[in-house]
C-alpha cells in the first residue's frame, strides 16, 4: 500500500519563517510500519510549479489531506483532481479545517471518502488497516464516510490521554534543509519546532480547539529532551 500525504498550498502569512507540518509528521509516524511507501506533498515549502506537478502525478492507494480552515478550498480541489485521475484512490481528510465545519459541508460530491475526526494518529492507523484488509469502516470509531450516497458517522474519539504513547513525528517526510535555508535567508537564523503538549483550558476567540480539546496534556520531560537532542544532532538548528 502506498500513502501520499498532502499539505495544501495556500498563501501563507509566515512564508518567510515556515515550520514543517508536524501533524502530518505524527500521522505518518503512526502508520509507517504498516505500509510500503509514504510520501508527502508539502505545499508550504514547494513552489507553485513543483506543487502542481506533484499533485498531478499522485498515484497512491490512499491520499491523506491535512487541512486548516483556509486550506479547505484547496483540499477539495486536490481531492477532485485525484479522483478524476485515480477514481479508486481513497481520499482521507483530517485536521482543524474539516473538524470546524458541519459534516455536510465537508462531504461535497466528488471530494473525500473518509473524514478522520479529532486527533487522528490511532484512528488513521485503524483506517489504513481496514482499507488494506477490506474490512467494514463501520467498525472504526471516530470517522465519517460516505456509502451509497449516504453520510455515515461512527462517533467522536476522546483525546489521547497519553501523548508519550505516540512515536516522535516522522520529519524525514519533509525537506528540513530547505526549511532551514528559508529561515536563514529571510531572518538570519535557523529554527525548528516541536510539541510538548496538546490542549488548552482557555477560551481565546481566535483559537480552534476542536482537535486537541480544552484539557492540557503534557509529554514526559524525558521525551521532550530526547526530541530536542534528536533535532540538534540531525539538523543543527541555531540555538
Amino acid at each position: 500500500m502506498k500513502i501520499t500525504f498532502v499539505y495544501p498550498r495556500i498563501p501563507y502569512f509566515y512564508d518567510q519563517t515556515p515550520y514543517p507540518p508536524l501533524g502530518i509528521g505524527y500521522l505518518s509516524a503512526s502508520i509507517k510500519d504498516s505500509v510500503n511507501t509514504i510520501d508527502c506533498i508539502d505545499g508550504q515549502i514547494l513552489n507553485k510549479d513543483g506543487y502542481e506537478q506533484a499533485v498531478s502525478k499522485i498515484n497512491s492507494d490512499v491520499v491523506c489531506i491535512s487541512a486548516t480552515l483556509p486550506q479547505m478550498k484547496e483540499s477539495c480541489r486536490v481531492a477532485n483532481e485525484v479522483k478524476a485521475n485515480q477514481p479508486s484512490t481513497q481520499v482521507i481528510i483530517g485536521g482543524y479545517g474539516p473538524n470546524s465545519l458541519p459534516t455536510q459541508e465537508v462531504f461535497q460530491p466528488g471530494n473525500f471518502d473518509i473524514f478522520v475526526r479529532g486527533e487522528g494518529e490511532i484512528t488513521l492507523r485503524r483506517v489504513i488497516s481496514c482499507l488494506r484488509q477490506g474490512e467494514d469502516l463501520k467498525d472504526i470509531f471516530g470517522i465519517v464516510f460516505t456509502r451509497d450516497g449516504n453520510i455515515i458517522s461512527t462517533g467522536i474519539n476522546p483525546n489521547l490521554p497519553e501523548l508519550d504513547s505516540l512515536p516522535l513525528p516522522n520529519r524525514e517526510l519533509f525537506d528540513i534543509p530547505l526549511y532551514l535555508e528559508t529561515w536563514k535567508r529571510n531572518v538570519g537564523i535557523t529554527s525548528l519546532h516541536m510539541l510538548a503538549s496538546r490542549g488548552c483550558p482557555f477560551s481565546c476567540t481566535f483559537c480552534d480547539k476542536t482537535v486537541t480539546g480544552k484539557i492540557c496534556r503534557s509529554r514526559a520531560p524525558e521525551s521532550v529532551v530526547d526530541e530536542m537532542q534528536q533535532l540538534w544532532q540531525r539538523y543543527r538548528p541555531d540555538d
